[in-house]
Formats: C-alpha cells, sequence, structure tokens
C-alpha cells in the first residue's frame, strides 16, 4: 500500500508568525516547499512540558500530517469550531487560522 505522502525537502524556506491567543504569546514557523506550499509548521511558547504544550506539539504534527497528504489550509479551516465572531475555539484552530492569514 503506497502512502499519497509527500517527504521534506532538505531545505526551505520559512517564516515566523507571532500572535496572541487566549492570553498567551505564540511564534509559528512555517516551512515551505520549493512550490510555495506550506508543508511544515512548529509552534512555540507554551511552558515546556505543561499540558498546553503538549497540545501545541499534537496539533502541529496534526496539521503536518495533512498538509503534506495534499489536504489544503482552506480545507482544514473549515473544519475548525470557531467563536461567535469567527475566531479560533482551540489552538489547533488559531494555528490553522493563522496559516490561512499568512501572505
Amino acid at each position: 500500500m503506497q502512502d499519497d505522502f509527500e517527504s521534506y525537502p532538505s531545505r526551505w524556506q520559512n517564516r515566523t508568525l507571532e500572535f496572541a491567543f487566549q492570553g498567551f504569546r505564540y511564534q509559528l514557523t512555517v516551512g515551505f516547499y520549493p512550490d510555495g506550499r506550506i508543508g511544515e509548521v512548529t509552534l512555540a511558547g507554551p511552558r515546556s512540558g505543561s499540558a498546553l504544550a503538549y497540545i501545541a506539539l499534537d496539533s502541529c504534527a496534526l496539521v503536518n500530517e495533512l498538509l503534506q497528504r495534499y489536504v489544503s489550509v482552506e480545507t482544514l479551516t473549515e473544519l475548525i469550531q470557531r467563536t461567535p465572531e469567527g475566531g479560533a475555539e482551540s489552538i489547533i484552530g488559531e494555528i490553522i487560522l493563522q496559516l490561512a492569514q499568512s501572505p
């Protein structure tokens, strides 16, 4: 069985975005494939070893896997839970919204 999966290039461009979510500051680093598609995200901010840090790590791992399997950021934004104002209800949702809004 062959997975529909694209491996990481050995080198790629990246960009770091800073944002606040529910009172915490984060730095989201986005890695791009040579064709400009998002290929990897990492999140820094929560105190290392905390439950929130592990949730952030798991969130990035899930988003990375979906992106590498050609699920678009647009599709991901349709799946997240939103506040009445349109913001994200969770950190994984905020990561996805940050990706959708990044240039």
